[in-house]
């Protein structure tokens, strides 16, 4: 039994301690992964918060031979659909002044080839592009080229 099995037995006997040591493991990755999926330091903070919670009341049903990262995915994945779903007034993005939009563009275009400009540029055009997918896409283009995830371990995470 490796340390992370022992970790999770010792969590299912109800050891407060043993719970607290796997938060701390996972923390910094899960969070990486809920950012990604809501775009937001504070949901991401919520959606990490949420998906803990959700695995310590759930960890009767984990069975071992799973992997246990690719549970947190399911549960963050899961949970933020729902959040999605719950959600009777989506936020709307306010579209910005275009005026705003191509000052912006142009200070870019105008900065000499900085590539912190450029990596700005490209970054904030793929966000805005992001924003159009659903959430089961975004969750599969994070997870492939963000996380290097194989099609088959994205498969299994969002269950398709």
């Amino acid at each position: 039994m490796n340390s992370e099995q022992e970790l999770i037995r010792r969590i299912k006997l109800g050891e407060r301690d043993a719970f607290r040591e796997f938060v701390e493991n996972h923390k910094k990755h899960l969070y990486t992964i809920a950012y990604r999926l809501t775009g937001n330091h504070n949901d991401a903070d919520d959606l990490s918060q949420v998906v803990f919670i959700k695995f310590f009341k759930s960890i009767a049903f984990y069975r071992q031979e799973s992997n246990i990262i690719s549970w947190l995915y399911k549960i963050a994945v899961n949970s933020h659909i729902d959040s999605k779903r719950k959600k009777i007034d989506r936020i709307v993005m306010t579209v910005k002044d275009d005026t705003q939009d191509m000052t912006e563009e142009s200070a870019l275009t105008h900065s000499g080839a900085d590539n912190n400009l450029e990596s700005h540029f490209i970054k904030k055009h793929l966000d805005e592009a992001m924003k159009q997918l659903s959430p089961r896409e975004k969750t599969a283009f994070i997870l492939r080229h963000y996380e290097d995830h194989t099609i088959r371990e994205i498969a299994e995470i969002i269950e398709t």
